[in-house]
């Protein structure tokens, strides 16, 4: 059964005049003679690469003119083309082939399995493929093998970065692997899903990867240390200037400073912990656990304010206790005394002499 490539490509506003940016009209269709499995397009839309399960890879321009197709050894399960339209790679069963813009084939590669997905540097200087054989291939423009790489499941996605510094890979064995050029498995991360697409930002600082499992799916995120560090400057530092005019946040921006500087130097981890110091030094300037602004005294640590007042209660208790027993002996002796006198009195009542007690009493 055959099926139409529908392509739609959005028009410019200074050669259409369109007031609304997401208004499309479709330019062009063309028939295939069976599924088209993948599709790649220039930056400037000038070159459309399709690939199709009547094993042909297609190569149009923006006009829709046919420029040229190449017949394949079976179904072309994904395809891509550099931003300049220079060079093209397909995945086949079994095979990758790697095209020039004229449709000359400069090299083709036999592996064990289906080429489930393909990617390629803007210079065309690096081509990486995943393979239901559970490898990642990684090539150089000639078409050497430069290394591979086992999994343990099919290898359902891949990206690159510009540069081919990092390759991003998803798996049906549940892992996300992260490659250099070099291929040094740099990380790998366990999931709960078979991973499908995958996708990385140009300077390798972000990830995200889409998982399917029996009951759903998710999407994921990662982001490098450097990104992490970044995004932490970023916010210390638009946190230190939106209270720099109420608070004195000198050594805060003392900190933001270093870390600025180990993050030029490379050393992400050591950035992200000053960065974190510097934000909260500005939030809490006395380091007492309460923030500036609910701190009767933020420039001064409030625990030495409470060990200040503890030990000035302590100081009045103990005056207090001892002034408590100074009254009690008084109050003791003065019942003693009244005793002693009026045992005098009775004893002189009694016919003794008690003059020299009395003058003892006075």
């Amino acid at each position: 059964m055959k099926r139409l490539i529908m392509l739609s490509l959005l028009l410019s506003l200074s050669l259409f005049n369109i007031v609304h940016a997401q208004e499309y009209s479709m330019l062009w269709k063309y028939e295939t003679g069976n599924w088209v499995n993948s599709v790649a397009i220039t930056p400037d839309g000038e070159y459309i690469i399709a690939g199709s399960c009547d094993d042909n890879v297609y190569l149009f321009n923006k006009e829709g003119k046919l420029l040229w197709k190449y017949k394949t050894y079976s179904i072309v399960i994904s395809v891509s083309i550099t931003p300049d339209g220079e060079y093209i790679v397909a995945g086949s069963y079994k095979y990758v082939y790697f095209f020039n813009r004229e449709g000359k084939l400069l090299w083709k590669y036999e592996t064990d399995g289906n080429i489930l997905s393909v990617a390629i540097t803007p210079d065309g200087e690096y081509i990486v493929t995943g393979s239901d054989d559970n490898n990642v291939y990684f090539f150089n423009r000639e078409g050497k093998l430069l290394w591979k790489y086992g999994t343990d499941g099919d290898v359902n996605s891949v990206s690159i970065t510009p540069d081919g510094e990092y390759i991003v890979v998803g798996s049906g064995d549940k892992n996300i692997y992260l490659f250099n050029k070099e291929g040094k498995l740099l990380w790998k991360y366990e999931t709960d899903n078979s991973i499908y697409p995958v996708s990385i930002t140009p300077g390798g600082e972000f990830m995200v990867t889409g998982g399917a499992n029996i009951v759903g799916g998710n999407v994921y995120l990662f982001a490098s240390l450097q990104a992490i560090s970044k995004l932490i400057i970023e916010n210390t530092k638009s946190t230190i200037s939106q209270i720099k005019s109420k608070y004195d946040v000198k050594e805060a921006e003392t900190l933001l400073s270093q870390a600025e500087e180990a993050f030029n130097k490379g050393d992400y981890s050591k950035a992200k912990e000053l960065a974190l110091k510097a934000k909260s030094l500005a939030l809490d300037i006395d380091q007492d656990g309460i923030p500036n602004e609910e701190d009767f005294a933020p420039y001064i640590n409030n625990y030495y304010i409470y060990a200040s007042g503890i030990a000035i209660l302590g100081i009045l208790i103990i005056i207090g206790r001892m002034y408590h027993t100074h009254r009690k002996r008084k109050k003791e002796y003065e019942r003693k005394m009244k005793e002693f006198k009026s045992k005098v009195e009775k004893w002189k009542k009694e016919g003794y002499d008690v003059s020299e007690l009395e003058e003892m009493l006075k």
